[in-house]
């Protein structure tokens, strides 16, 4: 069956263009994202685990689908995205540089080193939970660049595909665990209908 990977909703800070402090919660914008990809995945998937980031935004974008299926989420600080730190709270264009691109650690955060680390374990996590949960798919809500970090880790020949991918909010991408693992559907947001700016807001 599949892994499921989905950016958490919108939030006031991603409009924003602002590095996100730990618990910021998804705006009116993000609840209704919520809302619409619980009905899609609902009816499209066949969820027996849902798992989640422990940050607010995972976790409020989570519930509308845990709700729909009377089923438990399962929150895992594993899911996090990258610890910015000192940056967090601080508009993109007054850096003067590209915090997603650094490799040192921000004051107070994390290494790219480190979070890759992270990302590594966490996968081992999923692929454990799917594999003990074969006749269904596993439901993981997380971050863009915790999402992107995991591709590229898993698909290393698809690397340019995968940079080029706007992992917009809600968005949803589908990996078939196969054998051999598959990306089937990357960064999809037709549940957002028409008007679902397919293009994003880029954010962490």
């Amino acid at each position: 069956m599949a892994i499921v990977l989905i950016r958490h909703g919108e939030t006031a800070l991603n409009a924003a263009r602002t590095v996100q402090p730990f618990d910021t919660p998804i705006s009116d914008r993000g609840h209704e994202q919520a809302a619409r990809l619980s009905r899609r995945i609902a009816s499209e998937f066949s969820p027996v685990v849902i798992l989640s980031s422990d940050a607010p935004r995972a976790l409020q974008t989570a519930t509308p689908l845990g709700r729909a299926l009377g089923r438990p989420v399962i929150p895992d600080p594993l899911l996090r995205e990258r610890d910015f730190g000192a940056l967090r709270g601080l508009p993109y264009d007054s850096l003067g540089f590209d915090p997603i691109s650094m490799r040192e650690a921000p004051p107070g955060g994390e290494s790219i080193e480190r979070f890759e680390s992270r990302v590594r374990q966490a996968w081992g996590v999923l692929t454990e939970t799917q594999g003990a949960h074969a006749g269904g798919d596993v439901i993981v809500f997380s971050h863009g660049l915790w999402i992107r970090t995991a591709l590229e880790q898993g698909f290393p020949t698809l690397q340019r595909p995968i940079s080029e991918m706007v992992l917009a909010n809600s968005s949803v991408t589908v990996i078939d665990c196969g054998p051999p693992l598959a990306l089937v559907l990357g960064a999809c947001v037709v549940h957002l209908g028409e008007g679902g700016s397919p293009k994003g807001i880029a954010g962490i």
